[in-house]
């Protein structure tokens, strides 16, 4: 099953707004939209607040957000949620809890959310990383889904640089065909 369906890569920098927020989203960035919920919730109810996020597969942790894009956004105090012993991002101390996350598809080819699709459930199972509420150094400017989600969801993904785009989807035949492939 396709998730991410031809999603365009930007290729300018642009705004983005939901609700009543505002996001910048530069050149080259990939941008895709998650909900996060209590651990407990494994199907996403109608009225789960949807936000933004960009897909960095240089990120080397599962999903990464600020503590206030998870209590502002996702509409969850992270005191409420199930600790993890915490781990150290570029050398700072930042706080591991379990929660339930999903991805919304895309409609394919575009950046919209395609409503007629439900959202794909991610495992994550070194829980999100949420950085401390500081002034001085509050974590990443949007939420980063990174590359070890591929991995612990059993994800392909392919990246088309000549349309700018990147397709994500679950476990086919192609994978077995690329592998093929790739070893000529």
């Amino acid at each position: 099953m396709k998730i991410l369906d031809r999603l365009p890569i930007v290729e300018d920098r642009t705004t983005l707004r939901f609700g009543d927020r505002h996001v910048t989203v530069h050149r080259g960035q990939i941008l895709v939209w998650l909900s996060v919920h209590l651990p407990e919730v494994l199907e996403p109810e109608p009225n789960t607040p949807k936000f933004p996020a960009l897909l960095d597969t240089g990120h080397n942790y599962d999903f990464a957000l600020q503590h206030r894009y998870l209590r502002e956004w996702a509409g969850i105090d992270p005191r409420s949620l199930p600790p993890l012993p915490g781990i150290r991002i570029d050398g700072r101390p930042v706080d591991r809890h379990v929660v339930t996350v999903w991805v919304y598809p895309n409609v394919p080819g575009e950046r919209k959310v395609d409503t007629t699709r439900p959202p794909h459930l991610l495992n994550m199972p070194t829980g999100i990383a949420v950085y401390p509420s500081d002034a001085t150094n509050p974590g990443p400017r949007l939420p980063l889904l990174g590359g070890p989600t591929f991995l612990s969801n059993d994800l392909d993904w392919w990246l088309d640089p000549e349309r700018r785009n990147i397709t994500v989807q679950t476990k086919t035949w192609r994978r077995h065909l690329m592998r093929l492939l790739c070893r000529f």
